[in-house]
């Protein structure tokens, strides 16, 4: 485990079928990889070649950001009903360092959301796609609490669109 740098898991094997096998992984500043070697002659080898590949050929591209600012909704077209639908989690996917790539974002907001919505609950969905192929959806989730109307909140916006 110590002879590759950020070795950080092994194990090997052997069966009939695929002969001498190895399975390994190693990080390196946050990003990690995995092999899979079979029926190898040399599987220490493979490994650090194929682990050397990735790690000097491959970035990881966070295409999406936990909490970005996220999309302006408002709660069936009111005015002052506005929240934000915020990605739910972090996603990163491996590009080529060379390869230009296109990253499209395809957002849905459900249609029939109803009050109460609370604070990280879902209201969407964005589709990522790159270049062309899609790759993950993310939740987009509220970005506050929004309760339901009531009796008070109602009069006091009809007194502020008075005044």
């Amino acid at each position: 485990l110590s002879l590759y740098e950020g070795a950080d898991g092994v194990k090997t094997g052997y069966v009939d079928q695929s002969g001498r096998c190895f399975v390994g992984s190693a990080t390196r500043e946050g990003v990690q990889y995995i092999s899979v070697v079979l029926n190898s002659s040399d599987i220490w080898e493979d490994t650090k070649t194929l682990m050397d590949y990735a790690f000097e050929n491959f970035d990881l591209k966070q295409l999406v950001k936990k909490g970005d600012p996220g999309i302006r909704c408002r709660y069936k077209n009111r005015q002052r009903t506005v929240f934000y639908a915020i990605p739910a989690e972090n996603y990163f996917y491996p590009v080529a360092k060379k390869q230009k790539t296109k990253v499209k974002q395809d957002i849905h907001i459900d249609d029939d959301i109803s009050l109460p919505i609370a604070l990280g609950e879902k209201i969407g969905y964005i589709d990522l796609y790159l270049d062309g192929e899609k790759v993950k959806t993310v939740d987009l989730v509220s970005d506050r609490y929004l309760g339901k109307p009531t009796y008070r909140g109602n009069f006091i916006k009809i007194i502020d669109k008075w005044l």
